[in-house]
């Protein structure tokens, strides 16, 4: 607006109507969009810590420490989907399971760690909207058939994590995990110990 009341100041003369409506659509058009991006969720997610194994069944198991960020409208969070492809480049679609006591996790030096049952992330994502500017930590522990716990461990092997938000849009997580010795034991927004 500032600059068609400078182009009329300096040229002693008036847009005409005509113009002046397109320059009045324009306006309104950019006004509309932004409120309609402003009003999507614009969510990230990644992948922080993986932990691969047989459970007590000897089920391989996938244990995946989540971080999701949320920097657009409020929203839940559900479907939690994750599919792995193996070196031989196969698909395998793990199945969710239900968090219902401690995780307990141990790697190749015998440290241990637990993580608690609030955590899980598919029931804090989806209990508690996720407000602008939060983020939110969890755990999601996922059973595999038809492939070995060597296969889930082996850094070939590629993860994709896939949620939805509560207007239908799927998302997928990037998955940030790093070599299994070095990952830390403890993340923020989970709970101690």
């Amino acid at each position: 607006m500032a600059a068609i009341w400078a182009w009329e100041h300096k040229q002693g003369r008036s847009l005409s109507w005509k113009a002046s409506k397109w320059v009045l659509w324009s306006f309104l058009v950019v006004s509309f969009f932004s409120v309609w991006y402003n009003l999507r969720p614009r969510l990230y997610a990644e992948i922080q810590r993986k932990v691969s194994g047989a459970n007590p069944n000897k089920l391989p198991i996938a244990i995946l420490i989540v971080e999701v960020r949320n920097t657009g409208a409020p929203t839940s969070i559900h479907s939690w989907r994750l599919s792995v492809t193996t070196p031989d480049k196969k698909q395998h679609d793990g199945a969710m399971q239900g968090i219902t006591g401690p995780v307990v996790t141990s790697d190749e030096q015998g440290r241990v760690t637990t993580y608690a049952a609030v955590d899980a992330l598919y029931e804090k994502a989806f209990r508690d909207p996720m407000p602008e500017g939060k983020i939110m930590t969890g755990v999601l522990v996922y059973i595999f058939n038809g492939v070995t716990p060597s296969d889930l461990q082996d850094q070939r092997t590629k993860y994709s994590l896939k949620f939805e938000d509560a207007k239908g849009v799927f998302h997928e997580a990037v998955d940030m995990a790093k070599d299994r010795e070095t990952q830390p034991r403890s993340y923020p927004g989970l709970t101690p110990p």
